[in-house]
């Protein structure tokens, strides 16, 4: 057998039963297990029959505890499955602290992440040897898979409601008082005060909808220009124009020049100074 095939998928078995454990001992951390940890962090089948049994006492109103648990296992006939006595003792007096459960969670998190990149590995060789698929198909499956482990790498903190206020208010007194902008200028005045409020913010989804040709894209590369004379940066994707005609749209809209004499090539030495000026600041 190649070393290849005698490899261990990346697993922590200790973690995952400190994870376990300390949702028995603490109901705090049991609720706060059930919001952050997703079962198939667990490389453990068994680990998940008892995550899975936790969570449905408590979606229940079931107390958990190491006797109602074990009782609820044997009802549902997991109990000798998951490694009867021996496991079950291990399980309630193998955590050392259960105020770390963050700490566990994570290790298993990380595992986890690392098995599904060695499955994502293995899928992009067989479609690399695969002659029926594109290059291009293969990539991209390939990178989306990749952006779908990462997106479970990185997630936003849960916020309590007073936390969000505060933060709310906070900001609001803030752009009274000068300190703070209400929102990152679009560069047009009615859009700002009449309809974005103040602007773009973070977070926000905006978007630009009309008939064809009544220039979207020309509002669009507006749009970030604004964001990038402003000290930001912005990213133009197009899906059905080239490269060469959105710097057209934004070196007219920063120089002045109009399109068609961009594309021409006929403009004065002024409207080169201008183009090239407008090049430099974009």
């Amino acid at each position: 057998m190649t070393e290849e095939y005698q490899r261990v998928p990346p697993q922590a078995m200790e973690a995952e039963i400190c994870v376990l454990g300390s949702m028995l001992k603490s109901r705090e951390k049991l609720q706060d297990a059930i919001c952050d940890i997703n079962v198939d962090w667990f490389y453990r089948p068994a680990n998940q029959t008892l995550f899975n049994r936790m969570k449905h006492m408590a979606s229940i109103g079931v107390p958990v505890d190491a006797v109602t648990f074990r009782q609820a296992l044997v009802d549902a006939d997991e109990y000798e499955n998951i490694g009867g006595q021996e496991y079950f003792l291990e399980l309630i007096t193998g955590v050392p602290d259960a105020s770390s459960i963050a700490h566990y969670a994570d290790i298993i998190r990380n595992k986890a992440s690392k098995r599904a990149m060695i499955v994502a590995g293995a899928e992009m060789i067989d479609k690399g040897y695969d002659q029926s698929i594109r290059a291009e198909v293969a990539i991209g499956e390939a990178y989306t898979t990749l952006q779908e482990i990462m997106a479970q790498e990185v997630s936003d903190a849960d916020v309590g409601i007073t936390e969000a206020m505060d933060d709310a208010l906070g900001h609001a007194e803030r752009v009274v008082m000068g300190e703070e902008a209400p929102g990152l200028k679009t560069g047009y005045r009615y859009l700002d005060v009449n309809i974005l409020s103040g602007g773009f913010r973070e977070g926000e989804t905006i978007v630009i909808a009309a008939d064809t040709s009544v220039g979207k894209t020309v509002v669009g590369c507006d749009f970030a220009r604004k964001c990038c004379n402003t000290g930001f940066g912005a990213v133009i994707a197009s899906a059905e124009m080239p490269a060469r005609e959105l710097a057209n749209r934004l070196l007219s809209a920063e120089s002045g020049v109009t399109i068609n004499t961009i594309r021409s090539g006929k403009y004065t030495e002024r409207e080169m100074n201008a183009i090239h000026e407008a090049r430099k600041r974009m």
